[in-house]
């Protein structure tokens, strides 16, 4: 017998487990714990959004148009031009770790199609978090001041419903590389390292990339979304 290939089957086929159990925990509505930073479930039909999570941030909804069925009950439609959600809480300040994860159904576009920012100018706040999609691919790229970007990337096929999106980062998690998933399958590759907190800053939006800056705004549709202040795997 070949112990070799023994070995990397069972590499292989722990690495699917792994997958399968991570898409399995998202198939149902997320649930909240000591970790959640904000928890969207995107069901009240009209209005603005109610953050579901223990902090109770303050989430204005700029356009998106309630839409059903989504994932799970209803969902957020969102236009492509000038639709966002802009979301307030003083507990996404300088955070050393943070997993975003929310059921997108994308419509491409030719521009990128962001899904969650966080940050403001990063001259001001110090390193931003963007994760968006894009013709292919989706990125969660890091902007630190005065510095080279840091862009975790991978190829991603979003087309064709909806679709479980997370993101992880940790200062101290996977050496600081940060990681993305899609449907419980690793998609991104090594990257250079961030080991330093996050923007101290209390905004973030979804749907957008600092409204205003670009052509940058989601096209489709967002249930579920999941802001964490833990690198969760």
């Amino acid at each position: 017998m070949d112990k070799r290939k023994v070995f990397l089957g069972l590499v292989f086929g722990m690495g699917a487990l792994l997958a399968a159990a991570r898409y399995a925990a998202a198939t149902e509505p997320f649930a909240v714990d000591e970790h959640t930073v904000l928890l969207l479930h995107l069901d009240e039909k009209q209005g603005d959004p109610v953050d579901s999570g223990p902090n109770k941030a303050m989430v204005s909804n700029q356009g998106a148009g309630w839409i059903t069925p989504g994932r799970f009950g209803w969902a957020l439609n969102f236009n492509g031009r000038d639709n966002y959600l802009r979301i307030m809480t003083d507990k996404i300040s300088a955070l050393s770790e943070i997993t975003i994860e929310a059921w997108v159904c994308v419509e491409e576009k030719e521009t990128k199609n962001t899904i969650f920012y966080i940050g403001g100018s990063s001259s001001l706040y110090g390193p931003t978090l963007w994760l968006f999609a894009d013709k292919g691919y989706i990125s969660l790229l890091l902007s630190p001041p005065e510095e080279n970007i840091v862009v975790w990337s991978g190829k991603a096929d979003l087309s064709g419903g909806w679709h479980y999106v997370k993101a992880v980062w940790g200062k101290e998690h996977n050496n600081g590389v940060g990681q993305i998933y899609v449907d419980g399958v690793k998609v991104s590759g090594d990257g250079k390292p961030w080991k330093e907190d996050l923007a101290d800053t209390a905004t973030m939006f979804i749907g957008s990339y600092q409204p205003g800056w670009g052509d940058y705004y989601f096209q489709g549709k967002i249930d579920e979304v999941r802001i964490s202040n833990r690198a969760r795997e």
